[in-house]
């Protein structure tokens, strides 16, 4: 019994200074809070459509926003509730607008606030949206957008509407680069993202034309042209120029 005490008390112990045993401190220093901008997403108006579209719509402008590092949508139940206080009666029947959309913001404690319409005539859509700063009372930003075709294609749309309303810089797109070599530097824009084979597309880029140009020791460069969609991930068959004589 005494061996296994003595064993004991060496592993527990450190070698004793001045008589005493020290213990090891680990400091543990806290991550940095991110600072989170909170939405309020109200009723969107809607003319032509069913309630069910509707309610869809706005779970897509909600969900677009939640998935935007920095922003949190305040649930629509708290809204409806808030609203739905007997000492709140004015502030429910205020009518919308922008100075209604800002009271509904300040009571419910959102920063922002987006509100607005979709419409449709036959196969035609009209998109209205419109987000308010809480604090001052201004209008930040305002989208439109008339879409003809099917239903389907309004929820890209209403993405990238609700995107361009709250954080503009977010909208982004990819690149998927197909070649058969291997050991080609890859660069897009005159910055280098990588030597082939590529395991993932290249994304984070803006939507827009840019130049991708294929480096690799004994072939001449080559270069081509593409189009970045917002949220889309384009596609490219490469090929290297004839080697160098």
């Amino acid at each position: 019994m005494t061996a296994v005490r003595l064993l004991l008390i060496c592993v527990v112990l450190v070698i004793p200074v001045g008589g005493q045993a020290r213990r090891s401190k680990t400091k543990v220093t806290a991550a940095p809070v991110q600072a989170v901008t909170k939405v309020a997403v109200l009723e969107l108006g809607a003319l032509g459509l069913s309630s069910a579209m509707r309610n869809n719509l706005e779970l897509l402008v909600r969900n677009s926003i939640n998935t935007i590092s920095g922003f949190r949508v305040t649930a629509p139940i708290d809204v409806q509730m808030a609203l739905r206080e007997p000492r709140n009666k004015e502030i429910s029947e205020c009518g919308g607008g922008p100075d209604c959309a800002v009271q509904i913001g300040k009571l419910v404690g959102a920063d922002l606030v987006v509100f607005g319409t979709i419409s449709t005539i036959g196969e035609a859509f009209s998109l209205n949206l419109r987000v308010m700063d809480v604090a001052t009372g201004r209008e930040m930003a305002r989208e439109k957008s008339r879409i003809s075709g099917t239903r389907d294609l309004l929820i890209p749309e209403v993405r990238l509407a609700t995107f361009k309303l709250v954080a503009p810089e977010k909208i982004r797109g990819a690149l998927l680069i197909e070649i058969d070599v291997a050991g080609v530097e890859i660069e897009i824009d005159g910055r280098q993202v990588g030597v082939t084979p590529l395991d993932k597309p290249v994304d984070e880029l803006t939507p827009g034309p840019h130049v991708v140009v294929l480096k690799r020791p004994g072939f001449s460069d080559s270069q081509q042209e593409f189009v970045i969609k917002p949220f889309e991930t384009a596609k490219l068959k490469l090929e290297l120029d004839k080697p160098k004589n």
